[in-house]
């Protein structure tokens, strides 16, 4: 797998940053691009379309946590709430300072050392033309 950022502590946007704790320091992970990348069609009546080119998958190297250890993946600003689920995936988000931000994936422990990494996803974008709820639609397709 191609990762454009490797071995960073945080994932900066706009608005704040994602970052992997273990309650006391950060873990470094690699960044690559969501390939579920479509573009979500509004449901509203005026229609529409909403893209974004930052919509990412943080992959936490396994050999850097230790077994059995609690880890959180999370941002380090806004109020965060439910946006969206499937079988594996629940997805939150938060609208901070004009953006719609979402991640996938939350507080974790590696059972063993089967798996090189563990997958996390995460997109944020600007709120323009649409509702709100729209974004989180959105991100809720791009995510889960």
């Amino acid at each position: 797998m191609d990762f454009p950022y490797q071995d960073i502590d945080a994932l900066e946007t706009p608005v704040g940053a994602f970052v992997v704790t273990d309650g006391e320091q950060r873990v470094r992970f690699c960044v690559t691009k969501n390939t579920m990348n479509t573009p979500y069609t509004c449901d509203a009546p005026a229609g529409g379309e909403i893209v974004t080119d930052t919509n990412y998958i943080i992959a936490v190297p396994t050999e850097r946590l230790a077994l059995g250890k609690a880890y959180q993946i999370r941002f380090t600003a806004g109020d965060w709430a439910y946006c969206a689920s499937d079988e594996q995936t629940v997805c939150d988000w938060a609208v901070i300072g004009g953006w719609a931000v979402g991640l996938g994936g939350f507080t974790f422990r590696l059972p063993d050392r089967s798996k090189p990494y563990i997958w996390f996803w995460a997109a944020w974008v600007q709120i323009t033309q649409h509702a709100p709820e729209e974004y989180c639609a959105a991100l809720g397709l791009w995510l889960c």
